[in-house]
């Protein structure tokens, strides 16, 4: 399942639940932000300081990048 998910700033991102794993991407930069496999610990997540906000970095996680 894919959803179109925004923080209470408005600051847009894709919630993704499959049968493998959970993963929260920012629209800003293809960000990815959150990322956990089914029955293990989180692989990538961001500090509780992170601020999501238009034009401004996000602090953690990894961008998208082709090629890598």
């Amino acid at each position: 399942m894919i959803e179109l998910k925004h923080f209470e700033n408005q600051f847009a991102y894709l919630d993704i639940h499959n049968e493998y794993a959970h993963l929260k991407i920012a629209l800003q930069g293809a960000h990815i932000f959150y990322y956990k496999p089914h029955n293990q610990d989180e692989v990538l997540w961001c500090s509780n300081t992170t601020h999501f906000q238009e034009a401004k970095a996000i602090r953690g996680g990894t961008p998208i990048c082709c090629p890598w």
